[in-house]
């Protein structure tokens, strides 16, 4: 297992790198190593840990010793692709609830929807730019934390954990929704989506904005239900 810190690629017999509690660990998954490298050393000057794992059974390897704060995975890699590794993590137990970012080289289609909804927290395009990259971990932790704080008041109260189960995946799955919303909403000839889901595309976007107000709906019943209870949402 290779641990990339500020000062370089510490093996498994190195030194241990001293962490603040705000540090944050990510293990980033990738075939490619020439970018790897690149994102690796994005992520190490702003602050981060960055574990890498270059192929799936690698990162389901990794994983069996430590949990990252996040997993960046790439879903185009061989022979284990990355929709592969995100199936697996999903089924272990000891791993299924660690977020977990995708990288893509091409933009969602209308069937990535189905294929990522409640399984992913976000996803990056590439080519990736170092602003656009840090901006979203930026926005991941700071909506994480918020989460954290809210399940710690919930605790701290009489509320049934399943709901604010719910409340937070309801969360999630609204911001993702959102994205996904706006990148279908790019003219079709900018999108490079699929000649058979052109036509479709409208029929797509009501779906999806449909799944919104439902969601949204039930969120601000549970929203109001924990304002109830004094805890801060």
């Amino acid at each position: 297992m290779n641990i990339i810190t500020g000062s370089g690629v510490t093996g498994p017999a190195g030194n241990a790198t001293v962490m603040t509690p705000e540090k944050k660990t990510i293990l980033l998954v990738d075939d490619y190593p020439v970018l790897a490298r690149i994102l690796q050393n994005i992520l190490i000057e702003h602050g981060y840990e960055v574990h890498a794992a270059f192929s799936g059974p690698e990162c389901i390897e990794m994983l069996a010793s430590f949990r990252p704060d996040l997993i960046l995975l790439d879903i185009f890699m061989e022979p284990m692709d990355g929709m592969e590794t995100l199936r697996r993590i999903r089924e272990e137990p000891s791993t299924r609830d660690i977020p977990v970012i995708i990288l893509t080289a091409k933009q969602p289609t209308p069937g990535d929807v189905d294929a990522y909804s409640g399984l992913i927290d976000d996803y990056i395009i590439k080519p990736v730019l170092s602003d656009y990259l840090i901006g979203i971990l930026s926005g991941f932790f700071k909506r994480r934390g918020h989460c954290g704080e809210v399940r710690r008041m919930a605790d701290r109260s009489d509320l049934e954990p399943g709901l604010i189960n719910e409340y937070l995946g309801l969360s999630r799955d609204i911001y993702l929704l959102h994205r996904f919303f706006r990148h279908l909403h790019i003219p079709l000839s900018a999108c490079d989506l699929l000649p058979s889901f052109e036509g479709d595309n409208e029929l797509w976007l009501d779906r999806i904005n449909q799944e919104i107000l439902e969601k949204e709906k039930r969120f601000n019943e549970l929203k109001n239900l924990l304002q109830s209870r004094n805890i801060s949402t």
